[in-house]
């Protein structure tokens, strides 16, 4: 692809986006490809997830040394503003309430996280089947504090 019609497409992409946000009824682009699939905003924070994360934990928490981890949480764990809502803020870490959050809303048929975004790699060879019941974290004192490595599993065939 071209820098011109890398320039068209993402040019096109944003006009999508202002259309669709200006509530205006489809189509939004005559370009088929455009039309037809799905593709990520030109800048993440037009992201619906992103605006989701920013709403639920990094603009309430921003002054806490311990963002970090929750936004990691949020984006590669859950990327569902709903589910981060209802965990409420993950610091200090609580695998049990996580536990308890994802079951609770996948048995009652409500969406738990957005398993199309961020795939997870093992080895950078595949993507991960599923969000496990498990996320591991070595290393944190009683405050939620890091003072050594986190060892995060977030995936796990069951």
């Amino acid at each position: 692809m071209g820098t011109e019609a890398l320039l068209n497409f993402v040019t096109e992409r944003e006009r999508i986006r202002l259309k669709k946000e200006a509530g205006l009824p489809r189509p939004w682009t005559d370009d088929p490809l455009l039309r037809d699939y799905k593709f990520c905003c030109v800048r993440r924070e037009d992201d619906r997830g992103t605006k989701g994360t920013a709403a639920v934990y990094r603009e309430p928490y921003k002054n806490d040394t311990e963002l970090w981890f929750a936004l990691l949480v949020a984006r590669r764990a859950v990327n569902w503003p709903d589910t981060l809502r209802e965990l409420g803020y993950p610091v200090p870490w609580s695998p049990e309430h996580y536990k308890m959050v994802i079951r609770s809303r996948q048995a009652s048929g409500q969406k738990a996280y957005e398993a199309q975004a961020y795939k997870v790699m093992v080895s950078g060879t595949r993507p991960l089947p599923r969000p496990s019941s498990r996320l591991y974290s070595q290393g944190l004192t009683q405050s939620g504090r890091v003072r050594r490595v986190f060892f995060l599993t977030l995936f796990k065939d069951e």
